[in-house]
């Protein structure tokens, strides 16, 4: 554990950041952005460590942070490689990155007075390479960094700067999503409770109709009594509201005037009407209309009922205008999203392999040749190089991908389980057999079976594996055919 740093004065003949650099001129609206988003001190977060864990497999450093700049400290949302929750933000690196709007970067912190103060570089961890892209609001404030850290001096090129800043971005968008999905919670909380209050509110319209006419003109619900030509007969606040109308305009308005002459608001409305010309109820229309006073765009959830026996209907609705714009920047904001991570995808990505260096290009080649086959495939290579990741490209490469990928590790199979678990059993094979049990090639019925470290199956079960790849078949006192491919894989390179 790196212990925290106690801050000491340094300043920097750089006039834009320094280790005991000034605050932002802004520091009071970005802390209360910070805030608004209700992330610091939360738990570990999956898509962040994703985030963050990718950025150092594809920069290949030791290192990455996703960081957040509070008053006093700076908060680690993940910090891949590094064993420490948070730092004193003085004199913090990420307290100066959040200064500047591109990616910062330190070539080698030894020789750059900005980060010689910092207690990584000075200290016995010896940070020397830094780069920071800003995690900056859709309104303009660096509420932290993602950065990347080495212990050796390195360039930092364009293409790498392009990458970090677009893993930034992915980093806002999660947050953004968070923070609309929290949003649209509180507003379906709001719109459930308003509901209910809809629900009290009509029980209690049928006991007088003088507590009656209280309720309708203060009620927070919108009421409107309209004929069916709608045309509003009376209007209580919440409506005229919503509206955007007065007193004095309720009599002879249309109701369908406020709805804007579009395709799909049209056809809405029109399907509306016909129900009440037919006697039916409508409940829960989500209808667009335009305020009057204004223009501007206001959508409706609307109820309607038709008086029995009368010439005008109760109509009933909400303002669900902050939850539709909502949803629709949330399905802005996703789009977003998976734009950055499609793109991401097709430059650097093969599956679950990352990597561009003409070996993985050569293998990713070979990966895409043996795919489009049912041969049985050889995957030799040191432990930890990534065997399980290639089998798992061929699989998904191939026509199989829709079905299971079965692994084994032939190495973790006791000797006297190898055919029982290889091939199966029926019930009462041998002792303790209490049932049937299907064995892994039946597993992969129409899928990959991936072998792991298959130089540890014993001899006696290396003629049944052969010849289930030579025939695609075996007996368990019936015969069983599964159509699959087999995947294997050794430490080592053995001879056949």
């Amino acid at each position: 554990m790196i212990p925290r740093w106690h801050p000491t004065i340094f300043r920097s003949n750089f006039p834009d950041v320094s280790a005991g650099a000034a605050l932002p001129a802004n520091e009071r609206e970005r802390l209360s952005a910070l805030q608004r988003y209700k992330i610091l001190d939360t738990p570990p977060d999956g898509a962040f460590d994703h985030l963050a864990a990718m950025a150092a497999n594809w920069f290949r450093v030791p290192i990455a942070i996703v960081s957040l700049v509070d008053h006093d400290r700076i908060w680690f949302k993940s910090h891949h490689g590094l064993d420490l929750s948070e730092a004193a933000r003085e004199p913090g690196l990420c307290a100066s990155a959040i200064f500047s709007t591109e990616v910062y970067h330190i070539r080698d912190a030894i020789n750059d007075v900005r980060a010689l103060a910092n207690p990584l570089v000075a200290g016995k961890f010896g940070l020397r390479f830094y780069a920071a892209a800003p995690l900056r609001t859709h309104d303009g404030f660096n509420l932290g960094t993602f950065c990347i850290i080495d212990r050796k001096p390195r360039e930092l090129a364009p293409s790498e700067a392009e990458m970090l800043t677009k893993l930034a971005t992915l980093v806002m968008d999660q947050m953004e999503l968070r923070l609309r999905a929290r949003k649209v919670a509180e507003l379906e909380e709001a719109e459930r409770r308003m509901i209910e209050q809809l629900r009290q509110a009509n029980e209690a319209l049928g006991e007088s109709e003088e507590r009656f006419r209280d309720l309708f003109d203060e009620a927070p619900i919108a009421y409107v009594y309209e004929g069916l030509d709608t045309r509003l007969v009376r209007v209580n606040r919440a409506a005229m509201r919503i509206l955007g109308i007065g007193p004095e305009e309720v009599a002879g308005t249309l109701g369908e005037s406020f709805v804007p002459d579009t395709p799909d608001a049209q056809r809405r409305l029109r399907e509306a009407l016909e129900s009440i010309r037919h006697g039916i109820d409508t409940s829960g229309v989500v209808l667009e209309l335009r305020r009057r006073e204004d223009g501007k765009p206001v959508w409706v959830q609307w109820w309607s009922k038709p008086v029995l026996g009368g010439n005008y209907t109760r109509t009933m609705f909400l303002d669900i205008t902050d939850h539709v714009l909502l949803e629709q920047e949330q399905a802005r904001l996703q789009a977003h999203n998976d734009y950055l991570w499609e793109e991401i995808r097709s430059e650097h990505n093969f599956g679950h392999i990352i990597g561009g260096s003409p070996g993985l290009r050569e293998v990713m080649r070979q990966i895409q040749l043996v795919a489009a086959t049912c041969a049985p495939v050889l995957i030799t290579g040191a432990s930890g190089t990534g065997k399980e990741l290639v089998a798992r490209a061929i699989h998904d490469q191939s026509t199989r991908k829709g079905s299971a990928l079965i692994k084994v590790n032939c190495s973790a199979v006791p000797d006297n389980l190898f055919e029982s678990e290889f091939f199966g059993h029926v019930r009462g094979a041998f002792t303790g057999a209490l049932k049937d049990k299907p064995g892994r090639f039946e597993l992969a019925d129409g899928g990959t079976l991936f072998l792991d470290e298959i130089a540890e199956v014993p001899l006696a079960c290396r003629q049944s594996c052969c010849a289930f790849c030579r025939n695609k078949n075996w007996n368990v006192s019936a015969t069983r055919a599964p159509a699959g491919s087999m995947s294997a894989s050794l430490p080592r390179p053995i001879a056949t």
